[in-house]
């Protein structure tokens, strides 16, 4: 989840640069990578924007850190690799309930405490 703000109007959490670099980027490459469709998104792959700074990268938003991306598969990668928000908590609740039948119906003692 990005929790950085922005430093000022028209510019990007991702820093002063990122708006000129992201459509630099989209410019050289106007086809999503998955499928074909024109791309909108500059993703960073295969390492999060987050991970890359984390490892000390000096230009995270550089090139050879960015694919280009449709919006429909940007989406569904991000749901499916980084997810967040709505997606985060179904697998929450999916993980609670499982937890919760596989306690109930194995018929345990009665003094065994539930996994909540």
């Amino acid at each position: 989840m990005l929790t950085a703000r922005r430093a000022e109007k028209g510019t990007s959490a991702y820093g002063k640069d990122w708006p000129r670099k992201r459509a630099a980027f989209l410019y050289m490459n106007a086809w999503c990578v998955l499928c074909g469709q024109p791309s909108k998104v500059a993703d960073h792959f295969p390492l999060s924007r987050k991970e890359l700074v984390k490892r000390g990268v000096i230009d995270p938003n550089a090139h050879e850190h960015l694919r280009a991306l449709c919006v429909r598969c940007h989406n569904r990668e991000t749901g499916r690799n980084q997810a967040g928000g709505v997606v985060a908590e179904r697998q929450r609740q999916s993980q609670a309930q499982r937890e919760w039948e596989r306690w109930t119906t194995k018929g345990e003692a009665e003094d065994d405490v539930p996994p909540f």
